[in-house]
């Protein structure tokens, strides 16, 4: 598993930086995009949506180039997490399926009642013992330690049951999530559920104990990524 912590750094040193100087905000779509193609990737007799987001969220694009593409909503779709973003073409509103290479990150905008969140394109090797390619990962915390959230929508496909049932079983979409920590002092990812048990093992027994502790003394909760995030970074203190 390669290195990657200098990688996150700089991806979101570059997010980051753009709030303070001038950017190239895209007033159109990219000419390598398929511009003016509407996308259906709805399939009838499926149960669930092939998206991520139930609503499509609002946010912005940075692109490898430096250019920020904003004034969109963006999803993602199937096992692949592939980025997808509306925009109106010609007054009609229109999905692009976006070449993902050209983008290092999307951000999508805090609005009432909706959190800011932020992803970012990491190489799925870097960070997973398998795969191939890039996936858009939201990253949680990135500091002395981080945290990655992988979510996607599988494909299950229709299967028979036993024979004293009737019909079949549905062909859905079901949404899937993982999670990939790096304790701080480590230079790789390693998957984990959240539970007590797994990222016990995953921080180790130097901070296992003081963990549990600071779970215990905030009333943390294991199984919520948000309390992991603020786990983390008091541990890295």
């Amino acid at each position: 598993m390669r290195k990657i912590f200098s990688l996150l750094i700089v991806i979101v040193s570059i997010s980051v930086s753009l709030n303070g100087q001038v950017v190239d905000h895209d007033p159109v779509m990219p000419a390598g995009w398929m511009k003016g193609a509407t996308i259906n990737l709805e399939q009838p007799g499926i149960n669930g949506s092939i998206y991520l987001f139930d609503n499509w969220l609002e946010g912005t694009l940075v692109m490898k180039n430096g250019r920020v593409v904003d004034d969109i909503k963006i999803n993602f779709a199937g096992e692949n997490g592939d980025l997808v973003i509306s925009r109106p073409y010609q007054g009609i509103p229109t999905e692009y399926q976006v070449i993902e290479r050209d983008v290092t990150s999307v951000t999508t905008l805090a609005l009432p009642g909706i959190p800011k969140r932020h992803f970012v394109n990491l190489p799925i090797d870097s960070i997973e013992a398998e795969g191939t390619g890039g996936f858009f990962y939201e990253l949680l915390l990135d500091d002395k330690a981080a945290l990655l959230k992988k979510t996607y929508k599988q494909f299950v496909r229709a299967k028979q049951t036993e024979a004293y049932a009737n019909g079949a079983n549905d062909a859905k979409y079901v949404l899937r999530t993982e999670y990939y920590i790096r304790p701080a002092g480590s230079s790789d990812f390693r998957a984990i559920r959240l539970n007590k048990k797994l990222i016990s093992g995953a921080l180790g027994a130097s901070q296992s104990s003081k963990a549990k502790g600071l779970m215990k003394k905030n009333k943390w909760k294991w199984n919520k990524d948000e309390d992991i995030v603020q786990l983390l970074q008091a541990l890295s203190n």
